[in-house]
């Protein structure tokens, strides 16, 4: 069990073996800074050939926190991304950091790349584990692009093809500037073969003007047949929000994608986002006529209803005989639904179907009044902490993420003028920060929240109290209820106390056994029991935080490291254990 450590002690080894002027770096890992790691990987064509002048751009990390973007200036990382090129050999050398998150001291398992090239490609990104298990490179397979030209049909006259643009099912269109144009003609040359959907878009002082219908293909490697694409006019999709909105609306926004439909070809993206006045109306400018719109709405106070599943079939009882108490059965459904605590009920898009001859109505629900108070260990209030939930919206068939977090425009995507602000900002295109307040001087914040279950954070940027730790995470489970206002204090510690770091081999065991050491892990004997034992004592207790059931629950855990031979990780839990159990000794 040693191998699972080998990659921290072996970098504490090497700090003692190098000379102190020459490595002031890792000098600052083990007080808490960083250390730069590197790996190497060997990109090749089908034949195993080597493949030189491969643009390799590492863009994301992952650590027991989750799997997140790595962005230039990465204030948690404290180093940026740096892209490579493969030499003759195809070989190029990725640096990454060995934490994640300094301050925490979470560690980077993988690191995630994209590959360009001009004549080769591959269908998606690159997730390697690191580090890596031997000295050897790792091993990444390109295949010969395939190129295509379309050849756009407008009856504008002003139209050229210098307007034209290209959103596809292909990341390529996304990730490189690989659209080249002629006088009659739009040309890309670095797409994956397979599967293959697109859509042509008209931009005109950055506004789409109109689209083609999808396009969908089998693409192969090499040239494609040229594909004719007649441009129709784009439509503004205008619609109001629900009465139940008190006028005049403030703060309103709206914000639709294209509704992917179930198909066995993948899908483009295509997204906009339009303000709301005070009447509760809006326009959503430049829509594709052909595509289905999924749509998210907020406001002070409100978010929009939940949404029903476009792709959903109707329950097979009996399609010979109609049902007549098919719509009682589905309300009732839905109120027992709505009666269980983790319920979501905010979390889905409305959908409408293509092309609406009428404006859309989006219904909406109010949003939940909680108050928030934080203090430090001695119950003092503290003000200027940033306090607030990231409730997910999830996409029908597309992906997830915090809901009205990013107003997107893809016509911005296209032009390369994307506004993205910090992930710290107050606010987004000028709209304060949904679900995220600031603390007073009593430390008291007020937030809306929507029903279900939200994870509360909090971020002191002056003074670095935070969140205890618990299973993990920095951030406290509360259940919110539809009509009822929420109160809670929340206790914070001075930064210090504890690390996110070291608790980074319980996620990759416990949590799915997210990660290569974890699934090692789990696969040794009586292990995966005794951590299922683990998880069952939490998810069973009244009060998962009690010292009680975290003594007994750590000292599983230990148990189960010492099985797995990893001696320091076992002493690390039973100190745990053995620090709940002190807290009991302390209560009257």
């Amino acid at each position: 069990m040693l191998r699972f450590v080998l990659p921290l002690t072996g970098c504490l080894f090497a700090v003692f073996a190098l000379a102190d002027d020459a490595f002031d770096g890792i000098r600052a890992q083990l007080s808490g800074g960083q250390l730069f790691k590197n790996f190497e990987v060997l990109i090749h064509d089908s034949d195993e050939q080597p493949i030189k002048n491969v643009t390799v751009t590492p863009w994301a990390l992952r650590s027991s926190q989750g799997h997140g973007r790595w962005n230039d200036g990465d204030e948690f990382a404290e180093m940026s991304p740096v892209a490579v090129t493969t030499d003759a050999k195809g070989v190029a050398t990725i640096r990454y950091p060995f934490y994640r998150n300094v301050k925490e001291e979470t560690r980077t398992f993988s690191v995630s790349v994209n590959l360009s090239h001009p004549d080769f490609t591959i269908a998606d990104s690159i997730h390697i584990d690191v580090p890596l298990l031997d000295d050897e490179p790792k091993k990444i397979e390109m295949v010969r692009a395939a190129q295509l030209e379309f050849i756009p049909e407008s009856s504008a006259q002003d139209f050229e093809t210098a307007q034209i643009h290209v959103v596809s099912s292909d990341r390529s269109t996304a990730l490189s500037k690989s659209i080249k144009r002629t006088t009659d003609r739009v040309r890309l040359e670095t797409l994956s073969p397979g599967p293959f959907r697109a859509m042509l878009v008209r931009l005109v002082d950055g506004q789409a003007t109109a689209f083609s219908e999808p396009i969908e293909l089998k693409l192969k490697s090499g040239q494609n047949k040229a594909i004719k694409a007649v441009m129709h006019p784009a439509i503004d999709i205008r619609g109001r929000l629900g009465d139940e909105v008190p006028r005049p609306v403030i703060a309103g926004r709206v914000c639709a994608i294209a509704s992917p439909r179930k198909h066995p070809l993948p899908n483009f993206d295509w997204a906009q986002w339009a303000p709301v006045d005070e009447d509760g109306e809006f326009v959503i400018k430049g829509y594709p006529r052909s595509e289905p719109l999924q749509v998210i709405a907020l406001c002070d106070h409100f978010i929009a209803r939940n949404g029903r599943d476009p792709n959903a079939k109707p329950k097979p009882d009996d399609p010979s005989k109609p049902d007549f108490f098919g719509g009682l059965k589905a309300v009732a459904e839905i109120a027992e639904e709505l009666t269980r605590p983790s319920h979501r009920p905010c979390s889905r898009p409305q959908t409408f179907a293509s092309n609406p001859q009428q404006p859309i109505l989006i219904r909406m629900s109010p949003l939940v009044r909680c108050q928030i108070t934080v203090v430090n260990p001695d119950n003092d209030p503290l003000s200027n902490v940033l306090v607030g939930a990231s409730p997910n919206v999830f996409w029908w068939d597309w992906g997830s993420q915090v809901y009205g977090d990013s107003l997107m425009r893809s016509t911005e995507w296209l032009t390369g003028t994307t506004v993205e602000e910090p992930w710290y900002s107050d606010s987004v295109r000028g709209y304060d920060m949904p679900f995220f307040e600031y603390s007073d001087a009593k430390g008291e914040s007020i937030i809306y929240l929507p029903p279900g279950k939200q994870s509360l954070f909090v971020y002191d940027k002056a003074d670095g109290y935070q969140l205890p730790i618990f299973m993990g995470r920095r951030d406290c489970d509360v259940t919110v209820v539809a009509g009822e206002k929420l109160s809670i204090t929340l206790q914070l510690e001075p930064p210090g106390v504890e690390s996110l770091g070291e608790y980074d081999k319980l996620a990759g065991v416990v949590f799915g056994c997210s990660t290569r050491e974890g699934k090692q892990i789990c696969a040794l004997p009586e292990v995966r029991e005794r951590m299922n034992d683990f998880a069952r004592r939490l998810r069973e207790a009244d009060d998962p935080r009690d010292p009680v059931v975290l003594a007994e629950a750590y000292t599983v855990v230990a148990e189960a490291f010492d099985r797995a031979g990893d001696k320091a990780e076992a002493d690390r839990w039973r100190s745990k254990a053995e620090a709940q159990k002190a807290k009991l000794e302390k209560l009257p």
